[in-house]
């Protein structure tokens, strides 16, 4: 029960973690942002370096932004998409007036409607900590991304049937629209067809990488778990589309007790950005970490109030055990064993209780972590929860064991051996 109470705790903390970074849209303290419906930069190259120039920004990330759809074939949509798909579009006007996320097209083709994002070296090392499938390292390699996975509201990321190493072709506006108009929606349904037949592109890439979540979100447009968003460095995002700027810049502070300074450092230096916005997430932060502290330690005062009564329950059924064979003990005192002799005997049988289960132990704790992980990951709908051990914990938890154990028989055992043989042998 200890070592799985552990386990939870530390999934906890990772997907608390994990939680504020795709909630925020944003790993870091302060996000700026174009919050309108606009497919141009917004916030330019020398902005982003004044925002990192401020003395105590210790890292400013700028995040470039475009919107397209990914193709899918019919049988590789593994969820009810009658029932699934419409009905998260009711919860987006935008998507529901462009058709859907899911949108057929001819016969079994179809097309997911996908954002498109270029992060910075740092970002992607965020998202190792999200990855089911691949590794972040691979996009290294030329025409290779990282997908982000739509997930039902079970949890499953599976919905559409793609794995690492599988190709994408994806579709977007040739020439970047700018800020959508009610001239200009139409381009967003992403279907060739009519006045737009000739104004997307299409390009074909290989899945380096399957993630749950991302380090930055563009709320304005695609919003929930079952965005399909594909990822890639900065720069290659820069020569791929028809983008000049950025579309966020995402702010690690050196010092979060100086937040409210810095903020306004930096809404200097966006003033006249139209439709920018500058939020500071650093008192939110701090709320979430002191209420993770708080119930981290309710955790371990409820496992470790358990471990007690395991222990006073242990010490009561050797006790009981040493009783029905206090004849046999007193037999062998009075044939001369001696009580060092005895005690020797019980302290090794002691060990041994303790390394039966410590043994018994880390083997239910492995089997057991396997339907905790499920839980997780489906349940309580946590981020890819990972199937860990901590061995060192549980090694330190097996000693403990073990002086339990031995403790366990010598806390009783003072009624075997400093009984007077007479008396014991007169009760026999």
């Amino acid at each position: 029960v200890f070592l799985a109470g552990t386990y939870m705790e530390e999934q906890t903390a990772r997907n608390n973690r994990l939680t504020q970074i795709t909630n925020n849209g944003t790993h870091a303290d302060i996000r700026v942002s174009i919050e309108n419906l606009s497919l141009a930069g917004g916030i330019t190259d020398q902005q982003a370096e004044e925002i990192q120039a401020v003395p105590n920004v210790r890292l400013a990330e700028p995040v470039s932004f475009y919107y397209g759809a990914m193709m899918v074939d019919e049988e590789q949509i593994t969820v009810n998409r009658d029932v699934y798909w419409k009905e998260q579009d009711k919860g987006n006007p935008l998507i529901e007036s462009l058709g859907g996320h899911l949108v057929q097209e001819t016969g079994n083709q179809f097309h997911l409607k996908t954002e498109f994002y270029g992060y910075e070296e740092s970002m992607l090392e965020v998202l190792e900590d999200f990855v089911v499938e691949g590794s972040i390292d691979s996009i290294a390699q030329e025409n290779t991304i990282v997908w982000q996975a739509p997930m039902n509201a079970l949890g499953f990321w599976n919905v559409v049937d793609l794995h690492v190493g599988d190709q994408i072709t994806v579709r977007y506006p040739k020439k970047n629209p700018g800020r959508i108009t009610a001239e200009t929606m139409g381009i967003l349904a992403m279907l060739p067809e009519g006045e737009y037949a000739d104004a997307y592109e299409e390009r074909t890439f290989t899945i380096g990488a399957i993630v749950t979540g991302s380090a930055a979100n563009n709320e304005q447009f695609l919003t929930g778990l079952d965005i399909s968003s594909v990822i890639m460095p900065n720069d290659r995002f820069q020569e791929l589309f028809d983008v000049d700027g950025y579309n966020i810049v995402s702010v690690q502070l050196a010092d979060q007790r100086a937040a409210s300074e810095t903020r306004d450092e930096i809404w200097n230096i966006m003033e006249g950005t139209p439709d920018c916005g500058v939020v500071d997430y650093t008192e939110e932060i701090i709320r979430q970490r002191e209420h993770l502290e708080q119930t981290m330690i309710l955790v371990r005062v409820i496992v470790l109030l358990l471990l007690a009564i395991g222990f006073f329950n242990t010490i009561s059924s050797v006790n009981y055990m040493l009783v029905e064979k206090r004849r046999d003990f007193t037999i062998m005192r009075a044939m001369g064993i001696t009580d060092a002799q005895l005690t020797r005997a019980m302290i090794g049988e002691g060990a041994v209780y303790g390394v039966i289960m410590s043994v018994l132990m880390i083997v239910f704790t492995l089997l057991v972590q396997f339907p905790l992980k499920y839980f997780l990951d489906h349940g309580l709908l946590y981020f890819n929860a990972q199937y860990t051990f901590n061995w060192p914990l549980a090694l330190g938890v097996g000693a403990v064991n073990i002086l339990l154990g031995i403790a366990a028989v010598l806390l009783p055992a003072k009624r075997v051996l400093f009984g007077d043989i007479k008396e014991e042998l007169a009760d026999i």
